[in-house]
């Protein structure tokens, strides 16, 4: 993978010059123990995988607080918009704008769960098999799919799964939860579909890893 550096503090990774998959992790903070298990797993499939771009800081300031919010006291998965003035909302773009990706997916980490689950957005519901697929090979690592709600404490989230998977269609030029990276993306048509795996934090590092490594799969099979 090149490493290509915006500034001294913020990097990504890329394979080729046309990406059509985008990977992100290490958008919080707090949810940092995914961020080198994504990485191996790019260096692991990489000659299966397509030209694709990773993030795997997304925002190196909350990641190195350790924190959900960054540097600027800000969440940056409630910002991305485009009149932010956040540096870090900013870098980001630069990368995104202009792609015309087939698959975003961000690597989050829910440290209060147990369960799996997958937020799926896009303007088509199609590889439902593959998703099945990936869903029934996390639950043989032995991890249940969360059925019920990710975070009822959150207004901005409150949203019922089940068997680990829900699915948003998205409506072209609708302009719902911008502030999310997905969203965004989704909006400005830089990816055709968007999908955000949540691991559960509650899990050893193996079943993590087994998770992600199940989740890989799924992606290369996206581009077969």
């Amino acid at each position: 993978m090149e490493k290509v550096f915006l500034n001294s503090d913020f990097y990504y990774y890329k394979k080729g010059t046309n990406p059509r998959l985008i990977l992100h992790s290490g958008t919080h903070g707090d949810e940092y123990e995914v961020i080198d298990l994504v990485v191996s797993a790019c260096e692991k499939h990489f000659d299966l995988l397509p030209d694709f771009v990773l993030v795997p800081y997304v925002s190196p300031s909350a990641v190195r607080q350790r924190t959900r919010v960054n540097g600027d006291g800000d969440d940056m998965n409630r910002i991305f918009t485009d009149s932010s003035i956040s540096e870090e909302v900013k870098l980001n773009m630069k990368i995104l704008n202009g792609l015309k990706a087939d698959l975003f997916v961000s690597f989050h980490e829910d440290s209060g769960q147990e369960c799996f689950y997958l937020y799926d957005g896009g303007y088509e519901s199609d590889k439902k098999a593959l998703v099945e697929a990936a869903m029934k090979k996390i639950r043989e690592e032995g991890v249940c799919l969360l059925n019920g709600f990710d975070d009822p404490s959150d207004p901005d989230l409150g949203y019922e799964f089940k068997d680990g998977y829900r699915f948003w269609p998205r409506v072209k030029d609708g302009r719902k939860d911008g502030s999310f990276i997905t969203t965004w993306s989704l909006n400005e048509e830089i990816t055709k579909r968007a999908m955000i795996p949540e691991i559960p934090g509650k899990v050893d590092a193996s079943k993590k890893n087994a998770i992600i490594n199940a989740l890989f799969e799924l992606i290369i099979n996206w581009f077969l």
